[in-house]
């Protein structure tokens, strides 16, 4: 116990000298006493002895008050990063170091700062928040001072030891990353997309003016350009986020940066990013308020969409797909170029994505896509170009998610109906294509419906046969020819009428629906077959009559072509009629003499 008091009593004795030796010499002497002497005393903080610790306090309060105003006194950096680097110190020591750092670190030449400021970033994914906020700062501040060493050097060179951790790379990434989203505001409460308030307040803290951030930004894209220690993708990722800067010279750097890489849109770990940087903070309740990130930008929202479009990664991230296509649509920044941006990458889903995905997330989308069709053809909804794009890719989608799951569609005709009804009272052009093809695309869905739902489709096709718009008659034909078999007389009075239409597509569907066929699971489409049964020529002959009677009936009913024969048919439909009927007539026969 005596030795302890002694060892104690000795070290109080000698830091009483220092303190006076610190206090006793002139400022041009105090560089160099800090030199030899500052070192030393940080390390007896390390002692369990209070007194001793508090006369070490003593010590280092007297250096903060000389040295503090005084910018000509250079602190020994290089020591006191070897001691930082050492076994690592107490916490208390370590507080005086990042202090003593980050105070005197601006104060000796470029070219060290430059040397010494990399050796910090090894283990700095390991050390505390206020730690990493102090010399993260200190790196960046002199990217643009560092020589990069060849590739096959790196490994030896004492700076560059971070880059063997990927934890301490992601750490350097992730800061540089809030720098570039950082953007100096008047208003002290305006939102700074991509951040927390936190990092909001941490960056303004290290940057006194916009010029100063400028430079930082410019460093930071040169460095991860000319140093070759970060991937392609992260490079890509701020490249993007430079890309919607506020400044050209940034825009201008980012821009030609994208030129030269070359991204992995299906990483994983790239995906993810992207993701994490449109969404933020999704996590609402684990969370500080001032913890918590904002979404990205409007603008840079829309160049993640298109890289999210070209990833079957992202399309396999389910809930983030879900999550993404819904903000797009319906989120706080939903302009009618992000819904149209949202629209592409649902297309992009439901192409690529696999069954698992698709069976787990199409319920909730096609709710919400229907919910946007609904909602663009509202009569209060003024129709402009964007709005008509935006509906065309929204009337695609639901048709190629329908291919994916026929299931969820065949339980219900309504969203059938509601095609139906839009395609002829649309008038743009590019929307009736899109519905056209919406309509094509779900028709397989319904081929395995009951016969109560069967009844209402054929109701629903004989109205569109009588519409003016060929879109409309062809989409009819169409149905009938896929939903039906060959042997229904329904199907193929509808092909009988329409032969000799003035639209060549819906008299091409009408005449290849008069040739015997059968449906092919594996083509989704009809095939030719010769063997295919013909319809009953008096079940026929019966439908035929009906259907001239029922047009006699409605005169205001639009009958395509040249007609004759009390408008009812052309001669070219007729000719198709009478041919067709003549078939069926041979066909019932020897089925009937067969029979007999």
């Amino acid at each position: 116990m005596a030795t302890a008091e002694e060892a104690a009593s000795k070290d109080i004795q000698l830091l009483e000298t220092v303190l006076t030796r610190f206090a006793m010499c002139e400022d041009e002497q105090l560089e160099k006493q800090l030199k030899t002497l500052l070192i030393p005393v940080m390390q007896k903080m390390n002692t369990s002895n209070e007194v001793v610790k508090k006369k070490v306090l003593e010590v280092l309060g007297h250096v903060n008050k000389r040295v503090k105003p005084l910018q000509s006194i250079k602190l020994p950096i290089r020591e006191l990063t070897e001691l930082f680097l050492k076994e690592p110190p107490t916490s208390l020591v370590c507080s005086f170091i990042i202090m003593y750092l980050d105070m005197g670190f601006g104060r000796i030449e470029k070219s060290e700062q430059a040397n010494i400021a990399p050796e910090l970033m090894k283990g700095i994914s390991n050390r505390t928040l206020a730690q990493r906020e102090s010399l993260l700062p200190i790196f960046q501040a002199v990217l643009e001072h560092i020589k990069i060493p060849e590739k096959e050097d790196r490994e030896n060179d004492p700076r560059f030891q971070f880059t063997k951790s990927q934890n301490d790379m992601d750490t350097i990434f992730n800061y540089f990353l809030d720098t570039m989203f950082a953007q100096i505001s008047t208003k002290p409460d305006e939102k700074t997309y991509g951040l927390s308030k936190k990092a909001v307040r941490h960056i303004a803290s290290k940057t006194p003016n916009k010029e100063f951030l400028l430079s930082r930004k410019i460093a930071i894209l040169e460095f991860i350009t000319k140093s070759g220690i970060f991937s392609e993708n992260d490079m890509g990722v701020m490249f993007l986020v430079g890309t919607c800067d506020t400044h050209h010279t940034v825009v201008q750097k980012s821009e030609d940066g994208m030129k030269r890489i070359k991204i992995d849109y299906d990483d994983k770990k790239f995906i993810t990013k992207l993701f994490g940087i449109y969404q933020g903070t999704m996590d609402k309740t684990s969370l500080h308020e001032d913890d918590r990130r904002h979404t990205a930008h409007p603008i840079l929202k829309g160049k993640l969409i298109n890289c999210f479009s070209r990833s079957t990664e992202a399309s396999n991230s389910f809930p983030n797909t879900v999550q993404i296509i819904f903000d797009c649509v319906y989120g706080q920044d939903a302009s009618i170029k992000l819904k149209s941006s949202g629209m592409t990458f649902a297309q992009w889903v439901f192409r690529t994505a696999n069954d698992q995905q698709i069976n787990m997330m199409a319920p909730i989308i096609l709710s919400g896509l229907l919910k946007l069709i609904r909602e663009l053809t509202e009569e209060s909804y003024a129709a402009t170009t964007e709005t008509n794009k935006l509906l065309s890719f929204t009337y695609s989608a639901v048709g190629i998610l329908a291919r994916r799951t026929p299931q969820l569609f065949s339980k219900d005709i309504s969203v059938l109906n509601m095609y139906l009804t839009a395609l002829s009272k649309t008038k743009d052009e590019s929307v009736t294509s899109s519905i056209t093809e919406g309509l094509l695309s779900m028709c397989h869905a319904y081929r395995n419906v009951d016969k109560a739902q069967l009844e209402e489709i054929k109701i629903l096709i004989s109205l569109q046969l009588a519409k003016k718009e060929a879109s409309c008659r062809y989409v009819s034909i169409y149905y009938s020819n896929r939903l039906f078999p060959f042997s229904s007389a329904f199907a193929r009075v509808n092909n009988l009428f329409n032969t000799d239409d003035v639209n060549s597509s819906v008299r091409d569907e009408s005449i290849r629906g008069m040739k015997s066929y059968v449906w092919r699971d594996k083509d989704r489409d009809i095939v030719p077959e010769e063997n295919s049964e013909f319809p009953d020529f008096l079940e026929m002959v019966k439908c035929v009559v009906d259907a001239v009677e029922h047009r006699k009936k409605n005169p205001n009913t639009i009958f395509p072509g040249n007609t004759k024969n009390h408008g009812v048919f052309t001669l070219k439909s007729y000719e198709h009629t009478i041919r067709f009927l003549r078939e069926c007539l041979e066909v019932t026969t020897k089925k009937t003499r067969h029979n007999n």
